[in-house]
């Protein structure tokens, strides 16, 4: 799973990230372990992804989902929503980032 972020709000050991499912499902309970940021290129009206950069090792798990003004218990690939997370390294992410799990 992958998610990828918008903004970052922080509410005391709770951080919403707004953004969008970029690949596979997010459950409630659902654990993100890295974040980084993808490298894209742009040349011929086509963007190829080179790489990543700034990896870092994160454990934030989905406490909620909140999508079109409603709670949901999981977020699909290609939606767009708000997650909120508790754990470790929530202070390190960022817009742009990457969140994703392994596997």
């Amino acid at each position: 799973m992958e998610f990828l972020i918008d903004s970052v709000e922080r509410d005391g050991e709770i951080y919403c990230v707004r953004g969008v499912c970029t690949q596979g499902r997010i459950d409630v309970g659902a654990t993100f372990s890295k974040a980084y940021k993808k490298v894209k290129e742009f040349s011929n009206n086509e963007v190829r992804l080179v790489g990543i950069e700034n990896n870092r090792v994160v454990k934030l798990r989905v406490e909620k989902i909140t999508a079109y003004r409603r709670t949901l218990t999981s977020l699909y690939q290609g939606t767009s929503g708000e997650i909120c997370l508790i754990g470790e390294g929530g202070d390190d992410i960022g817009e742009k980032d990457t969140l994703a799990s392994e596997g």
